[in-house]
């Protein structure tokens, strides 16, 4: 890679670059006399990874980083990783991966998301759509290199020139002709340091507030152990001793003996039930290929299935006479529904109510629709479903397989608590209360990231501006 010393600027060029720029856009006066545009491929060089298939893939061996296991933290996520085989390791040995290696998605729905790797993570090999950025480091160190992706011009770019298709993504041409401002590497030191003084209570801000949401899901399972446990009522039960008639549930319902791996008790009022005791569990219908079409009747597929949300995404429908047709497999508003596929991913069970407004819809495969009795409230079974109770039963029953599958058989027979029915209702409405206060705070959360993400953005654009530090300063003076 070979950096072209005789690159001046000139007035087409800049005007090129303030037009790239988007939002932040500069004029021809804004970049200090002693900086050059250039374009990215004569100081950054990109690099694609391998292109793997299916075929390649065994159960264990050498991980392969795809997109999804790259965070914004730096951090790789392994947990849920394909291998290679580790005797294919110098096949592969140009696509490591390695601590300090700069990683960016190409293309889907985080396309742009960079990665700077924080730490060594072992033997690891790079997929195609994964870019790897390797600065030349006598005309760009890796930290502006990691500056210049982070920002917003270069996010602008990335998105203004993304190739239109049902997956977005971008090439190395593209990329490769992108112009950047580049100051000297004495400058570009002091822009660095410059920028980590100025940014280092944003950043601490930053890591508060990326913890937050694990910090609400570990209270909402918190809530959810309480609400099975019977935690969450005590003091209601107490109150309301003697008042409810808990043996009209507990003649129709037998108490189970369970070997469960819990470490609380039920209270008296309290039994353990299959789920099958009290719920009607229904699997979807292995309908064609050639009956999906553009419009008709909803079809309720496993990528419907989200995390307490239904997700309305690469929607198909059947025909109209189906309804009619398979009448046993139709879903009304309010319905439960589970994945029977891959039904625990990101430690999160895929379960979710079939919104209020929604038409009628059919029942594909892999998905069961679960119609509780009128002994138990719905709200209290999907928070139930979600528990770390119940979690443990899905992920002992599941079939182990490259596709982990959870048979409708299997899942009438986990156990549930049973509280008497005005005490269900108490709970759900606690736990409603609750959640209420957490999805508040993480709403919070989402605007205070905005503003840290703002005032970040606004630093790397005086930095990109020559505004930062002061052009042609004495080493030191910053």
């Amino acid at each position: 890679m070979k950096f072209n010393k005789k690159l001046q600027k000139n007035s087409k060029m800049q005007s090129d670059f303030s037009q790239s720029i988007g939002i932040e856009k500069i004029n021809e006066n804004e970049i200090p006399e002693s900086w050059k545009l250039v374009k990215f491929q004569e100081i950054i060089e990109l690099k694609h990874g391998h292109q793997f298939r299916n075929y390649d893939f065994v159960e264990k061996g050498i991980p392969v980083i795809k997109i999804g296991q790259c965070k914004d933290d730096g951090t790789l996520e392994l947990s849920n990783c394909d291998f290679i085989d580790n005797d294919r390791l110098a096949e592969f040995s140009e696509f490591t991966i390695n601590k300090g290696d700069l990683l960016m998605a190409l293309t889907g729905g985080t396309i742009g998301k960079v990665t700077l790797v924080d730490k060594d993570y072992g033997i690891l090999v790079q997929n195609y759509r994964v870019g790897k950025f390797v600065p030349n480091e006598d005309y760009c160190i890796k930290e502006f290199a990691t500056l210049i992706l982070k920002s917003s011009y270069f996010q602008n770019l990335i998105n203004n020139n993304v190739n239109q298709s049902a997956q977005p993504n971008i090439g190395k041409e593209q990329i490769n002709q992108f112009l950047l401002p580049l100051p000297s590497i004495a400058e570009q030191q002091r822009i660095v340091a410059r920028v980590e003084t100025l940014l280092t209570h944003v950043n601490a801000a930053c890591y508060r507030l990326n913890r937050v949401p694990l910090i609400m899901k570990q209270f909402r399972q918190g809530v959810l152990s309480a609400a099975c446990s019977g935690r969450l009522t005590e003091g209601w039960r107490e109150v309301h001793e003697g008042d409810i008639d808990n043996n009209k549930i507990i003649v129709n319902n037998q108490n189970i003996d369970t070997d469960l791996n819990v470490n609380f008790e039920l209270p008296d009022s309290w039994i353990w039930t299959n789920l099958e005791s009290v719920c009607e569990i229904k699997s979807g219908y292995a309908f064609s290929s050639k009956d999906f079409r553009d419009n008709g009747v909803t079809a309720i597929k496993i990528s419907n299935i989200g995390y307490s949300e239904f997700l309305w995404k690469n929607q198909e429908f059947l025909p109209e006479d189906f309804v009619k047709k398979y009448s046993d497999f139709l879903v009304l508003p309010n319905d439960l529904l589970i994945a029977l596929t891959r039904p625990i991913t990101n430690d999160t069970v895929k379960i979710c109510i079939y919104p209020k407004d929604a038409p009628i819809g059919l029942l594909n495969q892999r998905v069961a629709m679960i119609k509780p009795s009128n002994n138990y409230e719905k709200n209290l079974l999907l928070y139930y479903l979600q528990s770390n109770v119940f979690k443990e039963q899905i992920s002992f029953g599941i079939a182990e397989t490259l596709q982990p599958n959870l048979s409708p058989l299997k899942l009438g027979k986990f156990f549930i608590p049973l509280p008497p029915l005005a005490e269900q209702h108490e709970i759900v409405f606690r736990v409603n209360a609750l959640f209420e206060r957490t999805d508040a705070i993480e709403r919070d959360v989402v605007v205070a990231t905005k503003r840290t993400e703002a005032l970040t953005q606004a630093v790397l654009a005086k930095a990109f501006r020559g505004e930062l530090v002061p052009a042609g300063m004495a080493e030191g003076q910053a």
